[in-house]
C-alpha cells in the first residue's frame, strides 16, 4: 500500500474511532452534568469510561501518524511543522488521557463526598491539557490545509476544507464555545 492511501485510511478512521468513543451514550451525562454527576456516571460505567479514554487515546495516535505520513507526501517544510507539532500535541492528549483513566475512576469507587480539596484543585490541570491539545491539532490542521494549497498533490477544496475546519476550531476554543462541563473544567 502507497504511503499516501495509507495516510488517507487513518485520517479517515481517527476521527470515526474518536466520534464513535466520545458518543458512547452510557457516558453522555459525564458531560452535561456537574461533578457529582460525572463521577457517579464513571461508577455506573467504568467499562465504558475506559473504553471511551483508550479509543480517544487511539484515534489521536493514530492521526498523528496519519499527519505524519501525509507531510512525507505532501515534502513540504509547513507540512512536516504541522505534522510535529500535532505529535507533540498528541503526546499533550496522552497526559490528558492518563489522568482521565485514573484520577475520576478513583474517586467514583471511593464514592468521595464531600469532593477532597486536592481534586478540587487538579480539576484545572486537565482542562489546560484538552485546551492545549484542541488548539495544536485545530492549527496543525489548518496548516496542512495552507501545504496543501501551496501544492499540486491534493485537490484544492481538500486544502480549503482543513484551512477553515481548523481556523474554525481554532476560534471557537478560543471564544470557549463550545463549553463541557462535567468531567471537564476549562
Amino acid at each position: 500500500m502507497e504511503p499516501g492511501h495509507l495516510a488517507g485510511i487513518l485520517l479517515v478512521a481517527a476521527p470515526s474511532l474518536f466520534i464513535f468513543a466520545a458518543c458512547l451514550p452510557q457516558l453522555q451525562t459525564a458531560w452535561t452534568g456537574d461533578q457529582a454527576t460525572c463521577l457517579a456516571t464513571v461508577a455506573a460505567h467504568p467499562r465504558a469510561w475506559l473504553v471511551r479514554h483508550v479509543c480517544t487515546t487511539a484515534a489521536v495516535v493514530v492521526t498523528a501518524a496519519g499527519f505524519g505520513l501525509l507531510s512525507a507526501q505532501l515534502a513540504q517544510p509547513f507540512a512536516v511543522a504541522a505534522a510535529f507539532a500535532y505529535a507533540a500535541g498528541a503526546a499533550v492528549w496522552c497526559v490528558f488521557e492518563m489522568y482521565r483513566l485514573s484520577v475520576p475512576p478513583y474517586l467514583a469507587r471511593a464514592n468521595s463526598v464531600p469532593l477532597p480539596d486536592w481534586f478540587l484543585a487538579l480539576q484545572e490541570w486537565p482542562g489546560r491539557l484538552f485546551a492545549v491539545y484542541t488548539l495544536t491539532a485545530y492549527l496543525s490542521l489548518a496548516s496542512f490545509g495552507v501545504a496543501i494549497l501551496a501544492g499540486a498533490t491534493l485537490p484544492p477544496w481538500s486544502g480549503w476544507l482543513a484551512l477553515v475546519f481548523g481556523l474554525a476550531g481554532a476560534v471557537g476554543l478560543a471564544s470557549s464555545q463550545p463549553r463541557i462541563r462535567g468531567c471537564v473544567t476549562f
